[in-house]
């Protein structure tokens, strides 16, 4: 059984300010804590193995690379999609992360589509994984480019800090 707990956590060392978080306790490694923000606020995801990539759009499609500061391309927000998902909006073009083609992409979407929804693992050590409600493979970059796919509980290919 899942226990819900709300927790106010500050983590200072990714993010700049308190926010809330929604966890759930895992009762295996397909079912890990889940983390939803609750604000609005545009966030980077930084990938553990390669700290100098980002998630971005700089180039039209989604990939993760290096980045400059101050590239909307590469700030995202995400939007509760209720039952623990989110979507994951992108600042510059306002367009969301989703696989509905059978691969990753960037886009618009339907409310409804589960291919547009994601959740926020807790992967520890202020990681996280994130996981495609639809399709249920995560986001990694363990082959050289971003994409969605089955991975192995330690990999850092797809763990991710959110900055």
């Amino acid at each position: 059984m899942k226990i819900l707990l709300t927790l106010a956590l500050l983590l200072s060392t990714h993010f700049a300010s308190a926010h809330y978080l929604n966890i759930t306790s895992p009762t295996s490694f397909s079912e890990s804590p889940i983390i939803v923000l609750q604000n609005n606020t545009f966030k980077f995801f930084k990938n553990r193995w390669k700290p100098n990539e980002h998630i971005h759009v700089e180039f039209g499609k989604v990939e993760s690379g290096k980045i400059e500061k101050g590239w909307w391309s590469a700030q995202w927000v995400l939007e509760d999609a209720g039952g623990g998902f989110v979507r994951i909006k992108n600042r510059w073009k306002n367009t969301y992360l989703n696989n509905e083609s059978g691969k990753l992409e960037i886009g618009k979407i339907e409310s409804g589509w589960w291919s547009a929804q994601w959740v926020i693992e807790n992967a520890g050590s202020g990681y996280v994984r994130i996981k495609n409600r639809w399709k249920g493979t995560y986001l990694h970059n363990e082959h050289g480019k971003l994409q969605l796919g089955n991975i192995q509980s330690g990999w850092w290919s797809a763990q991710w800090s959110i900055e």
